[in-house]
């Protein structure tokens, strides 16, 4: 049966079934890296002190809030939203709220580590898809563990894991290279020379943002200009004329336009509002 489909199998039924399932127990899972599958339900203002990891961890949150915090970094994570620390990094984890539960899946380290190249935790959404495999993997072993489909979903466990490891290091790529577009707002950008600079096709860039993002290429890129032009108005006394070709409109009138689509008030009044 295909990966994708199986996955919408298991996601009609998210209620994970509470428990760990280690690769030593299951050689299906040692097999493919995993040192670790399991399902937990966090304690009422649960917290894990700092501490280093000595395996390469993917976890979503099934429910409620959680935070995860390295270094100086607090990331607040709800329900379907990954984290991955790579093996030998330093977090903490901590429960927001009455309840919360969380799936993960742990690899040893090694060459099919799919986390070895993550400089450091990320985070990204997206992550249904694994609660509901590793529920249904948790519920096959404490209940009738059957072998062929122990192995099917322990295969699947790993390619939704994996593939949750790719996005959040395209994730990664995808907020640096916006971080240089905000940096340049006043550059002619071109979403080709954006999906290339991203080393990626136009179609699959488009996805990437849709998906990361929320938000179109082109969508992104005027949300950053009128972030920018917002912040000229309110610290400086630069005209309006002025500020236009700073954030890549040689036309002052269609900023204007622009601006008071994006905030609902032309630049002359945003700049009063927010003295």
């Amino acid at each position: 049966m295909a990966i994708r489909k199986i996955s919408a199998i298991a996601a009609s039924n998210e209620d994970a079934y509470g428990g760990v399932v280690s690769g030593q127990g299951l050689s299906y899972l040692k097999e493919l890296g995993i040192d670790g599958v399991g399902h937990r339900r966090w304690t009422p203002r649960f917290r894990q002190t700092e501490s280093r990891v000595s395996v390469s961890v993917i976890g979503v949150v099934a429910a409620g809030r959680v935070e995860l915090a390295w270094g100086a970094q607090r990331t607040a994570l709800t329900r379907g939203h990954v984290y991955l620390v790579p093996a030998g990094c330093t977090a903490a984890w901590r429960q927001e709220g009455k309840s919360a539960s969380s799936v993960w899946v742990t690899y040893s380290p090694g060459p099919s580590n799919p986390l070895a190249a993550l400089g450091g935790p990320a985070s990204c959404g997206g992550g249904i898809a694994l609660v509901a495999c590793v529920a249904e993997l948790c519920r096959e072993y404490y209940g009738r563990a059957r072998p062929g489909l122990l192995a099917r979903w322990a295969g699947v466990v790993d390619a939704v894991a994996r593939g949750l490891a790719e996005t959040a290091g395209s994730h990664g790529d995808l907020e640096n290279l916006w971080q240089h577009v905000a940096a340049e707002p006043a550059r002619r950008w071109r979403v080709a020379e954006l999906a290339r600079m991203l080393g990626v096709t136009r179609q699959h860039f488009c996805s990437l943002c849709r998906a990361q993002l929320g938000r179109s290429p082109m969508q992104e890129l005027l949300r950053l200009r009128m972030e920018h032009a917002a912040a000229l108005l309110t610290a400086t006394d630069v005209p309006v004329a002025r500020v236009a070709p700073q954030v890549g409109y040689d036309d002052p009138f269609v900023f204007s336009r622009a601006f008071k689509t994006h905030f609902a008030r032309s630049p002359l009044l945003f700049r009063r509002d927010h003295r």
